[in-house]
């Protein structure tokens, strides 16, 4: 992963720029790691371009407006005219904090217009402050909830202390980024951020650029696909080489393995359906000592006329003197279940005829048996 990082990282640096007081300015990486920028000798414009602090005005704005839509309204009305770019960073009590970033008129417009201070920002904690050392000044940053305050050194603000006390702060830590490590954070922060994060900063595509989006976005996409395919398939053909030579090594265990769970499953099938057998023989066996408490009560004019076996109950068909009588006696009985009529009782003259089904319960006849 550190591999496709570092490809992600070069192109990234390949096709983003860097505009300062010289000019634009593109990125160099060292094999040391670090990270040099080069004044560009032509008029090109990177699709990404990364603006020094000196050349966009930033800061965080309460509106009283809690809606997105009308906000996002107000805010193309205030800044019509304007290059810049605004991020919702709060909302609470019908109140809205949003960042804002005025690009100055000179910055030229690429696809992606990004302030660096957001880039820092981003490695940031909330309320940590870094004092970035640039070539000709000191850049203070903070982070505040999700948004971003900076600031350059000045006579009003000369240290961590003065700047904090102009943004409304509190300072947590305090971060030191040297001259030699500046663009390495902004490459990292550039790199580091996810990729939604920087809707708030695109520019109206115009036709100029669309070759450059095209190679910006497919070509490090498709490297890392490269690569990612390369390296899944090497390690797919190393694993599938190593389990080949532990199924030659151990073919005769996993062979011999194999038989004995073939028998086991063939017992365990064979086991399962001899007990479903024997169970439902033993349920129709009992059938005949219900039947016979029944016929033997004194009073009883039973007369059984059918029996069936349907769905795991059974079913008598037949004739009685009272037939509730009948379900009556069924229900007393332990060892059966859900007694009940399937049909209406048809009376007659002297009797009535009766479909009564119901389960019998092994384990409460076996228990009886023991007792």
């Amino acid at each position: 992963m550190k591999a496709v990082y570092e490809i992600y990282r070069k192109y990234l640096a390949k096709f983003s720029g860097y505009y300062a007081k010289e000019g634009m300015h593109g990125f160099a990486l060292q094999p040391d790691q670090s990270v040099r920028i080069v004044k560009q000798t032509h008029d090109k414009i990177p699709a990404v371009l990364i603006v020094s602090r000196e050349f966009y005005q930033e800061k965080i704005t309460t509106y009283p407006i809690d809606n997105d839509t009308e906000l996002a309204k107000f805010l193309d009305l205030e800044f019509s005219g304007t290059n810049s770019a605004f991020k919702i960073i709060q909302k609470d009590n019908g109140q809205t904090k949003v960042n804002t970033w005025v690009f100055n008129e000179e910055v030229p417009i690429a696809r992606l217009l990004i302030p660096e201070s957001f880039l820092l920002s981003s490695l940031l904690e909330t309320d940590q402050v870094a004092v970035c050392q640039k070539a000709e000044s000191k850049l203070f940053v903070s982070r505040f909830f999700d948004g971003t305050i900076s600031s350059l050194s000045s006579r009003q603000i000369t240290n961590v202390n003065l700047f904090s006390l102009s943004a409304e702060i509190n300072v947590s830590d305090v971060a030191e980024i040297s001259t030699e490590q500046y663009f390495v954070k902004i490459i990292g922060g550039l790199s580091y951020i996810s990729p939604h994060k920087f809707s708030p900063f695109f520019t109206k595509i115009q036709k100029s650029q669309w070759f450059d989006i095209i190679k910006f976005s497919a070509v490090p996409m498709v490297g890392i696909f490269s690569v990612y395919l390369l390296l899944s398939s090497s390690w797919l053909t190393w694993r599938n080489w190593q389990f080949e030579n532990q199924l030659v090594k151990q073919n005769q265990g996993v062979s011999e393995a194999l038989a004995v769970q073939t028998r086991y499953d063939d017992a365990s099938a064979t086991l399962m359906n001899l007990e479903h057998f024997l169970s439902n023989q033993q349920a129709k066996s009992l059938l005949w000592l219900v039947l016979a408490k029944l016929l033997n009560e004194e009073e009883s004019k039973t007369r059984i006329t059918a029996i069936r076996f349907n769905d795991e109950r059974f079913v008598i068909l037949g004739e009685t003197a009272k037939a509730t009588d009948l379900l009556t006696s069924l229900l007393a009985m332990p060892e059966i279940k859900d007694p009940k009529f399937d049909f209406p009782v048809r009376k007659g003259k002297k009797s009535e005829s009766f479909n009564i089904s119901f389960l019998i319960d092994n384990k409460v006849t076996s228990d009886d048996e023991k007792l």
